[in-house]
C-alpha cells in the first residue's frame, strides 16, 4: 500500500506559460513472501522497492514554442547481505516547435547528466538493479509528429 498523487500547477505570464507538475509516490508497505511456508514480511527500503519516488515536470510554452525539464528520483534501499544502494537523479531536456502543417518537432536529451546505475557488487552482475534504473547513458533524440 501507498500514496500516489499527481500535482499540476499552470501559470500564465507575458512571457509564456509555465507548466509544473509533481507525481510522487510513497510506499507504506508492501508484504512478501520469500518461500512458500514464510511469513509475509514487509519489504519496502530493501533492494528493488525504494520506499520514495517522483517525477518533477516544468514546461514553458510560447507560441509556437515550448521547452520542458524532467527529473526522476529513486530513494536509497538498504538490505543486510547487500549493502546500500545510493539514491538517483535523472534530468531530461527537450525544445519543440510546432510546425504549420499540423505536425511538431522536439529535440531532446534523457539523462541529461549522464547519470549511471548505482553500482553495488553485492547485487550481482551487472552489479545494479535492473528492476530500477537504466544502464543507457546520455541519450539524444529528435522526435517528428505528424497529425493527420
Amino acid at each position: 500500500s501507498g500514496i500516489d498523487f499527481n500535482l499540476r500547477y499552470m501559470l500564465e505570464t507575458s512571457v509564456g506559460d509555465f507548466n509544473f507538475g509533481a507525481e510522487p509516490n510513497y510506499v507504506i508497505s508492501w508484504e512478501q513472501k520469500t518461500g512458500p511456508t514464510t511469513e509475509l514480511e514487509d519489504i519496502v527500503g530493501l533492494v528493488d522497492t525504494p520506499e520514495f519516488r517522483v517525477n518533477l515536470s516544468s514546461t514553458w510554452t510560447q507560441g509556437e514554442w515550448d521547452a520542458s525539464l524532467f527529473a526522476r528520483y529513486t530513494d536509497s534501499q538498504e538490505e543486510e547481505g547487500y549493502g546500500k544502494i545510493d539514491a538517483q537523479w535523472i534530468l531530461d531536456i527537450q525544445a519543440g516547435y510546432y510546425l504549420p502543417w499540423n505536425a511538431k518537432v522536439n529535440l531532446g536529451i534523457r539523462n541529461l547528466l549522464d547519470e549511471m546505475p548505482p553500482l553495488n557488487e553485492n547485487v550481482g552482475f551487472p552489479y545494479y538493479s535492473t528492476e530500477l534504473y537504466d544502464p543507457i547513458g546520455r541519450e539524444y533524440y529528435i522526435r517528428y509528429n505528424q497529425k493527420f
